[in-house]
């Protein structure tokens, strides 16, 4: 006679990830301006670059944006900054800013 299997504890479910609330109007707006800074001094190709091969660490470089913050507003003052710190945790918004950028490139060229 075999001994009974002893009984595996039931796995606890993952808690659902919250949705993130959509880009609002605003946002796209701060960004398209951004991009179009960039488009006119002719930067497009640099900053997709740079954008491009990072964007693996997206994450880590909005934490980073986060604990710069407070040096940063000792000089500049407004609240874009902290609100393109929190796009860039989102990589859906990394990818449109991408896109902005390139299509601010195409305008000028």
């Amino acid at each position: 006679m075999t001994p009974p299997k002893p009984e595996q504890p039931e796995k606890p479910e993952k808690p659902e990830k919250p949705e993130k609330p959509p880009m609002s109007a605003e946002d796209k707006v701060m960004l398209e301006s951004m991009a179009g800074w960039i488009g006119k001094r002719g930067m497009t190709v640099p900053a997709v670059l740079f954008l491009e091969s990072v964007k693996p660490l997206h994450f880590v470089g909005s934490q980073m944006l986060f604990f710069f913050e407070p040096m940063v507003h000792a000089f500049v003052r407004g609240k874009n900054y902290s609100r393109f710190a929190q796009l860039m945790e989102d990589g859906d918004a990394l990818e449109q800013f991408l896109v902005m950028i390139e299509q601010a490139g195409a305008k000028k060229a």
